[in-house]
C-alpha cells in the first residue's frame, strides 16, 4: 500500500497563501498574495535540505524551509487553513488539482467556509480547527464544526456563516485561522510601536523590530544568550 503524500495549506501573515506538496524527490511550494490573488514564489527543496531541518515532522520541515526561501513574508502568523483557499488565486486551481491527484480524500473535505456580510469569500478552514476571534474588549480562540455548507458551531453556538459575518461586523471584530505556536520563533504586539518578532538561529537570537502592518522592517537585531550555570 502507498503512503498519502503530505498536502498542506498556510495563510502566513494574514497577507499570503502558503501551500506545500510532497513529492517523490521532495517538497513543492508555492505562495500567493491574497490581496493581489498572484503568485509571488515558487519552488523545490530536496530531501537534502529537508533532512537537516531540526523539526520531527516532514510538514514542519517544509514549512519552515520554504518561509526561509520567501524574502518578501516575515513569517510571524502561521495558520493551518484549507487547500481549497488556493481557488481564490490565480494558478491556484492548478495547485490545487495536484493535490487532490496525489490525495483523492481532499475533493470530499468538510470545509468550513468564513465569508463577509456581503458572500465575499475571506478563508477557509478544516473541520474541528480553530479560529481566533478579537472584539475591541476581548479576544478569544473557539473550536469550529462543520455543520453544513452554509452552517458552522462556533464554540457551542450553531450559526449560519453569513450571520456570523454580519456579528463580527456589528461588534467591529475580526476572525482569522488560529496561528500556530511555535518553540522556534515568536512574537508580541507592542501597540503603536508595532511587533516584535524572535526567532532562534545557530548562534542565539535573532530580534527584528516591524511596523505595526507588517510592512517592513524598523530595526534588527542579534543577541547571544549563553546558558546560565544551575543554581547551588
Amino acid at each position: 500500500m502507498s503512503m498519502k503524500m503530505m498536502n498542506a495549506a498556510y495563510l502566513v501573515d494574514n497577507v499570503a497563501l502558503l501551500s506545500l506538496q510532497e513529492k517523490q524527490d521532495g517538497v513543492e511550494f508555492h505562495c500567493f498574495d491574497m490581496d493581489s490573488k498572484v503568485q509571488i514564489a515558487e519552488g523545490h527543496m530536496g530531501w537534502d535540505v529537508l533532512d537537516k531541518q531540526p523539526f520531527s515532522t516532514l510538514e514542519e520541515s517544509a514549512r519552515m524551509a520554504a518561509l526561509q526561501k520567501i524574502p518578501q513574508l516575515a513569517g510571524l502568523t502561521v495558520a493551518p487553513v484549507a487547500p481549497e483557499m488556493l481557488e481564490q488565486v490565480r494558478g491556484g486551481r492548478k495547485v490545487l488539482w495536484q493535490m487532490k491527484k496525489a490525495d483523492p480524500e481532499l475533493e470530499n473535505a468538510k470545509n468550513i467556509r468564513f465569508i463577509t456580510s456581503s458572500y465575499e469569500d475571506r478563508f477557509k478552514i478544516p473541520d474541528g480547527s480553530a479560529v481566533e476571534i478579537e472584539y475591541p474588549n476581548r479576544k478569544f480562540s473557539a473550536r469550529c464544526e462543520y455543520m453544513d455548507e452554509y452552517h458552522l458551531r462556533l464554540g457551542y453556538d450553531v450559526l449560519h456563516i453569513c450571520q456570523l459575518a454580519e456579528m463580527l461586523e456589528r461588534g467591529g471584530g475580526t476572525c482569522r485561522p488560529e496561528p500556530l505556536i511555535t518553540e522556534e520563533r515568536s512574537a508580541w504586539d507592542l501597540g503603536s510601536k508595532g511587533v516584535l518578532a524572535i526567532q532562534t538561529c545557530e548562534d542565539g537570537y535573532d530580534y527584528t523590530l516591524y511596523h505595526k502592518d507588517l510592512s517592513s522592517c524598523t530595526a534588527s537585531f542579534f543577541a547571544h544568550i549563553k546558558p546560565q550555570a544551575p543554581c547551588v
